[in-house]
């Protein structure tokens, strides 16, 4: 037992040297080649976008400030009271996740360069690349505020501005059109409720000479349906832009991780020349071993 216990633990620590010695043999291998792959990363990561301006490729995280407005009290209150109600703010949110409009808005302003696919689908799924992996989001702050958030280049800051303020023209425009066929409700209804009450009140006034002879509740009643046609009006000569941006976005620099990716680099090659070494001791050993030269000469041979 204990023979086979002294074999078991003069094999493993023969392994071992021999494992060390490959490294030894090979140390310049590995040292110089680590060195230079490192080297070399460092003056493509740091030197090289300082030389080319091309290559020195930075991403900002930019936000914009949206504030979202709604249909002033009277108009909501008899919007509600149709049974019709917009969430303004959810439109919003859906607007900055639907990629069928995103893809058919960027073309105008492609922010994130000019090299998006030319193919339909590779450029649909690049689209919803950018919804997924959060180049494009839409958070929500205090209020009625919100922030469109974007990852883009540091070149495509212009187009980027165009695209937001051009996309919000687009959705205040579709908002407008999406809420036209109620407001002609409303009015209708509003004029309708006012000749009712009119109507009412004349008839009252015909049987009773008294001045009191309108409700209180009747009275505020048509206030509050007279102020919803002169806000319905106004909205004739003014309508609501339901998103505005406020003052300039917000900007910061995404950071590059250079050092990061050096020191992978730097691993990596580390144990890729380690790699190559014990495979080029596996190389010598085989070619100094006959036996073993032939046995792998007929596994190719079988292979075949």
């Amino acid at each position: 037992m204990e023979n086979i216990e002294k074999t078991y633990n003069d094999d493993e620590e023969i392994s071992l040297i021999d494992l060390f010695a490959v490294l030894i043999r090979f140390r310049k291998l590995i040292i110089l080649g680590t060195l230079i792959v490192t080297l070399l990363a460092g003056l493509y990561l740091f030197v090289l976008p300082k030389l080319v301006p091309s290559f020195n490729n930075k991403n900002v995280n930019v936000t914009y400030t949206v504030d979202v407005k709604t249909f002033p009290r009277t108009i909501s209150k008899g919007l509600s009271d149709l049974g019709i109600s917009y969430d303004f703010a959810s439109y919003l949110t859906y607007a900055f996740k639907n990629c069928p409009t995103i893809a058919k808005e960027y073309k105008k302003n492609p922010f994130m360069g000019d090299d998006f696919p030319k193919d339909s689908r590779q450029y649909n799924y690049f689209i919803k690349e950018l919804v997924n992996t959060k180049k494009i989001s839409v958070s929500s702050n205090i209020g009625s505020s919100y922030s469109l958030n974007f990852e883009v280049p540091e070149e495509g800051l212009d187009a980027l501005d165009n695209f937001v303020k051009e996309y919000l023209t687009f959705l205040n425009e579709g908002v407008r059109n999406k809420t036209y066929d109620s407001m002609i409700e409303l009015e209708k209804k509003t004029r309708e409720s006012l000749k009712e009450i009119s109507s009412s009140s004349s008839s009252s006034s015909s049987s009773s000479s008294s001045s009191s002879s309108i409700s209180f509740s009747d009275a505020a009643t048509e206030q509050a349906l007279r102020e919803t046609m002169q806000d319905l009006e106004s909205l004739k000569k003014k309508p609501v832009i339901f998103y505005t941006i406020d003052d300039e976005p917000f900007i910061l620099n995404v950071a590059q991780g250079r050092a990061k990716k050096l020191i992978i680099v730097c691993f990596a090659a580390f144990f890729i020349f380690i790699f190559i070494a014990f495979a080029k001791n596996a190389v010598a050993n085989i070619k100094e071993d006959p036996e073993a030269s032939k046995t792998l000469q007929n596994a190719w041979e079988s292979g075949k």
